[in-house]
């Protein structure tokens, strides 16, 4: 890892506790055992959302897009507590 930036947190004490002997069942230092969570997270994360291209949408979808397109049905509201209460949700 080259580019290291520090980063501070404060998090209560049983979570400190936790990471703590969490990274000693490990052998690891804290830093190393959160930034390997983080990498794993990540990784699980990035791994997740790949969208597969192939796929085409379904009838119901491809009309949607489509009348979007052409502007129709669409809905305009200034915010999103509009939005929400125009789409009634």
């Amino acid at each position: 890892m080259s580019d290291m930036i520090r980063m501070s947190i404060d998090v209560p004490a049983n979570l400190h506790r936790f990471v703590k002997m969490k990274a000693a069942s490990r052998h690891q230092t804290i830093r190393a055992y959160v930034i390997g969570q983080i990498a794993r997270d990540a990784k699980k994360s990035a791994s997740v959302r790949k969208p597969d291209r192939r796929r085409k949408p379904n009838r119901l979808t491809h009309e949607t897009i489509e009348k979007s397109l052409r502007g129709k049905e669409l809905v305009y509201s200034k915010n999103l507590d509009e939005f929400f209460r125009t789409l009634d949700i």
